[in-house]
């Protein structure tokens, strides 16, 4: 065993983030259902078939999470709500690890890996947090966004504002 996954912060790391997935499993496979769950999931379907929210259905949101969920209902639409739940499980997760690389990349020299584990323990391991990203409604795809556009910030990439605003701009 290398001195690296000796050390308690690799250690308390793996297992914050073995915490995160089965809290995810949980939520998506327990979490109550919430009546929306299967309008969001219907819009994406109607997306997918070529509808337009407010023009052939009735939609109360901004217009992108039918248009984004139409684009990959091939991967859970034969699953149903379940199928629904664990895509945005994933949203979730991929949102979770934008926002702790950021915390990563804002951290002084020594105590990046302890800002990335903090900032995904209070995240990834708040059960409202993890159970409204793991339900098909606005929220995952939204903390996506905002995790991304936090990360586009403290990238040193060339047009990271640009790509920040528009990670943003897809948020709301």
């Amino acid at each position: 065993m290398d001195k690296k996954s000796s050390t308690p912060l690799y250690w308390f790391g793996i297992l914050v983030l073995v915490g995160v997935v089965a809290l995810y499993i949980i939520n998506v496979i327990l979490g109550p259902l919430n009546q929306d769950e299967g309008w969001y999931l219907l819009a994406g379907i109607n997306a997918a078939q070529g509808m337009d929210p407010y023009k052939d259905f009735a939609y109360t949101q901004a217009p992108l999470l039918p248009y984004f969920y139409g684009a990959f209902s091939g991967l859970w639409s034969q699953a149903g709500v379940l199928g629904g739940r664990v895509f945005t499980a994933v949203l979730g997760v991929l949102g979770l690890f934008f926002v702790s690389v950021a915390a990563y990349c804002l951290a002084p020299k020594g105590r990046k890996g302890v800002a990335a584990i903090v900032t995904m323990s209070l995240l990834g391991l708040c059960p409202v947090y993890s159970y409204f990203t793991a339900i098909p409604k606005t929220y995952a795809l939204a903390g996506l966004f905002v995790g991304a556009g936090v990360f586009s910030l403290v990238s040193r990439k060339r047009l990271s504002f640009e790509f920040a605003a528009a990670f943003f701009a897809l948020a709301t």
